[in-house]
């Protein structure tokens, strides 16, 4: 918060202003992933997601609690007690991970405008790769494997598009694409 309030030192603040906001790890994923240029390397996949993957790790390992993600955690000498830095502090998991879900956007590139019969993956992943599909109603996968051949399958809802309407990596669907729970449909 000290970027935010402009106060570094001063008491009573010194504890409220060096909390950590809990979604910049999250928002700076999302950011560097969808700002790069396609495919990325597996170093920078990995990079973009390490401010993500600590925030995640605090409450998984540490506080074993995935339940409740803070909008605030402390910092170290919060209370003045051991191991206090990263216990949560303020909000809770209600609207929390809603910035986390916009990451597997940015995995996969996912684009999609239904009204236009379009929807479009570019993923920040090189062959083979596998990215999940998520539309309301719809969920399923998007594979493309190491000899090129794409396969999109839907595990519930359906997808209905025409021709040209959903493409991978730069490939559209030649054909019209109608698949519901459990269809798949493939082309290089």
């Amino acid at each position: 918060l000290q970027v935010l309030v402009g106060r570094h030192e001063p008491m009573p603040f010194v504890g409220i202003d060096t909390t950590h906001w809990g979604m910049a790890g999250p928002t700076y994923t999302y950011m560097a992933l969808a700002s790069s240029n396609r495919p990325l390397n597996q170093d920078a996949i990995d990079a973009a997601l390490l401010p993500t993957k600590a925030y995640m790790d605090n409450y998984r390992s540490r506080l074993a609690d995935q339940w409740n993600l803070a909008g605030l955690t402390t910092s170290a000498n919060w209370t003045f007690m051991d191991n206090d830095n990263g216990m949560s502090w303020c909000t809770n998991h209600y609207g929390m991970p809603l910035t986390h879900f916009y990451t597997h956007y940015a995995l996969s590139g996912q684009q999609v405008d239904l009204h236009a019969g379009s929807v479009s993956f570019t993923p920040v992943y090189t062959p083979p790769y596998t990215v999940p599909l998520l539309l309301a109603g719809t969920t399923g996968t998007v594979s493309q494997d190491a000899a090129g051949t794409i396969t999109v399958a839907v595990a519930f809802g359906a997808l209905d598009l025409p021709a040209g309407g959903l493409v991978v990596a730069g490939k559209p669907c030649p054909v019209d694409v109608r698949l519901t729970k459990g269809q798949h449909i493939s082309w290089t």
